[in-house]
């Protein structure tokens, strides 16, 4: 007995302050200048899957306008990245405007409704390779169950490739204008991320040589600060949900479809066997 295929043919979605003593860093907007700017920025939905990087985009999104983003709706304890003990102690982001400049998305339904709520109507999409993320956010939520069976697991990926697919469909329903592609292995690179951030900044603020290595170094240690604590995973655990999301997507069928629109699965044959009970 074969089991149920995750759908990856149909979209979802229908196309249509600083301390004074401190040495400061640049910024995306200068003083006199901010005001006029910062209030020309459109807001941006940053969407992922969870455990790809939406914290570091949003810091680096405060750090460069200068105004605030929002964490998915409903989920009041995701609080701005300026507001954290992190940026506290380190004086990194200042804020000038209050007016949200992006919110974060982890499922295409939060997408919607940043669209809706807050006018969000550009989209930044940072993708990591499926079987790490899936792997990393699922093994959280099993570390504690005694026994995870292999008909459980494989259930429990369907749903998360669904959810991870149904992001890349809401991003190719933008028009190439009013989206932008971040690859997390790209933007933590010792030398590619540097930038990978000013494309980001660029986008957003049009102010990509504000963005130095300095700056980008703080921006990468406070965001990796500001956030809670993860907890240990099972190495083995991790190893067993890469195996299945690895028989369900690979990155090279994501970017792949990113680039193209269509979706190719090679040896999709094999990998249906593989699901067998």
């Amino acid at each position: 007995m074969h089991a149920r295929r995750v759908s990856l043919t149909t979209s979802p979605f229908s196309a249509p302050g600083r301390g004074k003593d401190e040495a400061r860093l640049p910024t995306a907007t200068s003083d006199t200048a901010a005001g006029t700017a910062c209030a020309d920025l459109k807001v941006w939905n940053i969407a992922s899957y969870p455990r790809s990087g939406n914290h570091l985009v949003r810091a680096l999104i405060e750090y460069a306008s200068e105004r605030p983003t929002r964490g998915c709706p409903g989920a009041s304890r995701d609080t701005a990245i300026h507001r954290r003990d992190a940026n506290a102690r380190s004086n990194l982001i200042s804020i000038r405007h209050e007016q949200p400049v992006a919110a974060k998305s982890h499922f295409a339904k939060q997408i919607k409704q940043n669209e809706e709520h807050l006018g969000a109507d550009r989209l930044i999409l940072v993708t990591r390779d499926p079987s790490e993320a899936i792997a990393s956010h699922l093994a959280r939520t099993f570390e504690r169950k005694l026994l995870v069976t292999r008909r459980r697991l494989r259930r429990a990926v369907e749903a998360e490739v669904d959810a991870y697919v149904a992001l890349l469909f809401a991003f190719n329903a933008k028009p190439d204008s009013m989206r932008l592609h971040v690859r997390y292995e790209a933007l933590i690179d010792d030398t590619a991320g540097l930038d990978e951030a000013r494309r980001i900044v660029d986008a957003v603020s049009g102010n990509r040589q504000a963005m130095t290595d300095a700056a980008w170094h703080s921006i990468r240690e406070t965001a990796k600060e500001s956030q809670s604590a993860l907890g240990t995973r099972s190495p083995a655990l991790r190893d067993r949900v890469r195996a299945v999301v690895a028989s369900y997507i690979t990155y090279d069928e994501v970017e792949a479809f990113l680039a193209s629109g269509q979706w190719q699965r090679p040896g999709s044959a094999s990998r249906g066997a593989a699901h067998s009970s």
